[in-house]
């Protein structure tokens, strides 16, 4: 399961100067929370299914896109927008980090990264990601 979420819901990485886009970043926080509960939830179930039962595995990620060149880019802010990239550029890369770390990837749901990062990642958990493939602090 992928999800459109952005730099402004990481709550860990706080950006003041967002000053006005107050109400857009808490919508992103919640979408990251929840995320979070839906992926230990999916993941309980899992476990609780009895053998016979196919066990169905998720992947949960949380996608910040970049700074894409929308409307939304256009409104007028007091600060300046970097690293503004094209939409066909952020889906493109968006695509490369779902194929990754989905299910199946080679880094499913970001369990490698972690353990080459010395990080312990939860059995099911859903994981923040960049559109560069990198990972975003919730």
């Amino acid at each position: 399961l992928v999800f459109i979420s952005s730099d402004s819901g990481s709550t860990t990485n706080f950006r003041s100067f967002e000053d006005g886009l107050g109400a857009y970043a808490a919508s992103k926080a919640a979408l990251n929370q929840g995320l979070r509960h839906l992926a230990a939830e999916m993941h309980r179930n899992s476990q609780l299914k009895s053998e016979s039962q196919a066990k169905q595995k998720t992947v949960v990620l949380a996608l910040h896109p970049g700074e894409v060149t929308t409307d939304m880019a256009n409104v007028a802010l007091d600060w300046e927008v970097e690293g503004i990239i094209s939409p066909q550029e952020s889906i493109s890369c968006m695509l490369k980090v779902i194929a990754e770390k989905g299910l199946g990837g080679v880094d499913e749901g970001g369990v490698v990264s972690a353990r080459n990062e010395g990080r312990k990642e939860e059995d099911g958990a859903a994981t923040f990601w960049t559109w560069e493939g990198k990972r975003y602090p919730w």
